[in-house]
This record gives C-alpha cells, structure tokens and sequence, in this order.
C-alpha cells in the first residue's frame, strides 16, 4: 500500500473574527451553522490520495485564536481555507493570512470556494495569500499540492489549470479548468473529518435540514448572480444522491434533507428518475426540500413529489415587477409564476424570496410586490435588498457608472448580506429602500408567522 505523503496540511473552516466585529449589531452578524460541503469534498480527496491532514473548525469547536495556536504547534505546510464573500470574510482572509505569515512565512496558504471564484485577482493582490482555486477544487488541489510537495517548482505551477498566483508582482491566471462531467466519480464529502456531532445537534435541536447536492451549475443569466460553477448543469445520479441521502439517515439519524442545488429543477428526467426510486424503494424514509424556479413547476409534478417526501420549495421570484423582473433579466413570466404557486400553495409549503434595490426599483414597482405576496397570501417570504457581487452584470455596470469606484475598500466593507444598500442602483433613497423591505416582510407576517 502507498505510503502516506509527507505535506503537513491543515483544513481550517474558520468563523470570520477580528477586532471590534463583535462589537457590531447582532443584524451585522450571523448564526445560521452550514456545514462546509466544499472543504469536507476536498477532505474526502486528500483521504483518497493518503495526504496526511489536520481540521480545524472554529464554527462549531474553537475560536480564531485558538486556530493560530495550533498552527504554532503543528507548523503545517499549507493551510487550506474557504469562504463565502460577505459577513466580512474578505476583511479577515487579510487579517488571518498575514497572521498564519508571521507564525511562519513558508507556509503556503490556499482558498477556494465561492469568494475565491468571485474575488481572486482582488485575494491575490491584497492578501498574503499564495494561490487562489477557481471553481471545482478537487483536481486542482490534487495536482498544486503534488507540485508543492516535489519542492515547488513555478514552471510546474503554472501547469496547474484554475489558480491564481502571483511572480513577481504580476498576477498570473493559469487558465480556465475543464468542469467535471461526471459528478458520479466525485466524492461525497467527508463528514467524520469534522465535528460532526456538532452540526447534527444542531440540526436536530433547531428543526433544520441536512444541506445536499443533486447537481452543479445554473443555466439562467441573472444579473445580480455570480455563478460559482457557470452555466453548463452536471448532475449526480439519482441512485448516488439516494445514497448519500440513506448514508446521512443510517449513520447520523437525520432524514430532513434540503438541496442547495442553484436549480434542482435542472434536469427534468433526473427529477422523474429520483421520483420514480423513492417511491418504490424508499417510500416514506425522507423529508425533503429544494430551490427551483417558479415556471418549471406544475401541480402534477408537485402532487407526485409530495407523495414521496416533498415538503418545501424555495422560489427566487425577486420581484412581483415584470419590468424588474425584465431589469434582472431573471425570464420569469410573472404571471405564469402566480399561477403556478396557486396551484401548489396547499400541497407544500412556499418560501419565496424577493430583492429590492434593482435598476428602475421605484415605489410602484414595490407597490407590485406587494400585491404579489397578498394575492398568494405569503407568509413565508424573505426580502433582500439587493447587494452587489463582483462578477455580476449589475457590479460590471456599477464600476462603469462610478458607483464603486475602490472595488478593494467596497469587498472590505462588505458585511451582512441583503440588509442594507451597499451601493444604491435603484430610483429610491437608502431610507426608503429599508423603508420598503420593512414594509414587504410585514406585509408577509401578517399571513402567520414567517417559517
């Protein structure tokens, strides 16, 4: 049997920490505990591969100084972080880095997940962070900690497809990796790699579902997304996400499962396959929700998913505005949607998120919403104000337009997500914006209490 390589490495999922951010108002921060699927993913690689590693989860067991502490004592070779842009992660990836640095400066330190994706050039010039991944991790770690292990040769890095680096104060891209086309051959994550039990306490104490994907990539165009996987939809089998789903059951006794897939209406025979499974093996053995799209839906599709588990559907309906809906780019006939949520209201549950803040957004095209969320009678609805991520057509224009003119300062202030303008784009005053959310989320809570 090979033998087991010699990088020390230590997988860290870290809590955002630093100086006087506890100071901030409790809507500022968050409390919400999602296990990391990308970095137990990139666990369940480095097992297969037999790299030696150590994981330090400072969400459910320890605390950022607690974290430096242990990279004095196991003086790791590469430190391997993840994130999501917001809660500002950007902020402390600066701080933490130069931290790790000054425990020991040959410590390679690399970040992957969705704030790599959308912020590398940003990660690579203004932290002391050596490589950035960009999108699906698991190959591309394979092959850069191979090259950091033969001694780190550059000529070789540059080999490496999907990371972002920098030589000689220039930043290189090595270009664009090839998606994974088969997900069937990529693992599960690891869970038992982190404290697991943690995060099933609190699943089973707060009523919430076990976080799963069926598939990766979304084919809409939005304006306001940032796609971590781009357009192109893979898809794990139906079989394979069934036992991922008994895996979850058998070994940690959860059977609520909710798919966090940016679609998983993607594929409508996966869909009829997964259907088709639970009800003559599986019939009863889960709960399940998912996010989807309001006009790939129907009643008879929900009428037979019920029957095998379905409780809840999350819908992006972002406005109740066809011409903020047109403005979002969002292709959604609005009153196709309305049509089609009524149809479904009492057979499942409806979760329907909603943006405001857009290009145009203006008190009538608010009014709009409003009558949308009355009309279907919604107390289960989440109103964000629109927040915007590098990536995206909206921040593409909002830097043409001057209105981010430090793309750094404007990543480095970026905190809770959704609940106040950063940056105003709409025909309305921050005031008025907050005025407006206040007004829609009352508006649905006064339909029973918010879910």
């Amino acid at each position: 049997m090979e033998s087991l390589k010699t990088l020390r490495i230590m997988i860290a999922n870290l809590k955002p920490h630093f100086e006087g951010y506890q100071k901030r108002s409790l809507v500022q921060r968050f409390s919400t505990l999602h296990f990391p699927i990308g970095l137990g993913i990139i666990a369940a690689v480095l097992k297969e591969k037999r790299w030696d590693y150590d994981v330090y989860d400072s969400y459910v067991n320890g605390t950022t100084g607690g974290f430096l502490k242990r990279v004095e004592k196991l003086l790791p070779d590469v430190v391997l972080l993840s994130g999501f842009l917001g809660n500002y992660s950007y902020r402390f990836c600066i701080e933490i880095a130069k931290k790790i640095k000054k425990i020991n400066r040959n410590i390679f330190i690399i970040i992957g997940g969705p704030m790599a994706t959308t912020i590398p050039e940003l990660l690579i010039s203004h932290t002391l962070i050596d490589f950035v991944v960009k999108g699906e991790g698991e190959l591309t770690i394979v092959e850069l900690l191979d090259v950091i292990e033969k001694n780190f040769i550059k000529e070789q890095v540059r080999s490496v497809r999907g990371i972002y680096f920098k030589e000689g104060g220039k930043i290189i891209f090595t270009g664009e990796r090839d998606r994974m086309m088969n997900l069937n051959a990529a693992l599960l994550p690891f869970y038992e790699a982190f404290p697991i039990e943690k995060y099933i306490s609190y699943l089973k104490n707060s009523g919430r579902c076990w976080e799963i994907s069926a598939s990766r990539g979304c084919y809409g165009r939005c304006r306001f997304c940032k796609l971590t996987f781009g357009k192109r939809i893979t898809c794990y089998s139906p079989e394979l996400i069934i036992k991922h789903m008994l895996y979850v059951k058998e070994n940690y006794g959860i059977e609520r499962f909710n798919f966090v897939d940016d679609n998983f209406l993607n594929s409508p025979r996966s869909i009829e396959e997964f259907i088709s499974l639970l009800k003559n093996k599986y019939p009863g053995e889960f709960k399940w929700r998912f996010q989807g799209r309001a006009d790939r839906i129907s009643m008879e599709m929900v009428e037979r998913m019920a029957e095998v588990g379905l409780f809840d559907i999350s819908f992006g309906i972002e406005s109740g505005s066809q011409d903020m809906l047109n403005r979002y780019d969002k292709n959604l006939d609005i009153k196709k949607a309305i049509l089609n949520l009524k149809s479904i209201k009492n057979l499942i549950d409806i979760h329907c998120t909603f943006i405001v803040g857009g290009p145009g957004e203006n008190w009538g095209t608010v009014k709009e919403t409003e009558r949308f969320i009355r009309q279907l009678k919604l107390n289960n609805a989440a109103i964000n104000i629109l927040t915007l991520f590098p990536g995206t057509i909206l921040y593409d224009e909002a830097i043409k337009s001057s209105f981010i003119r430090d793309e750094h300062r404007y990543a480095m202030n970026l905190g809770a997500m959704h609940v106040r303008p950063y940056v105003n784009i709409s025909d309305m005053s921050n005031d008025d914006l907050l005025k407006a959310r206040e007004m829609l989320t009352e508006t649905a809570a006064g339909f029973g209490d918010y879910i």
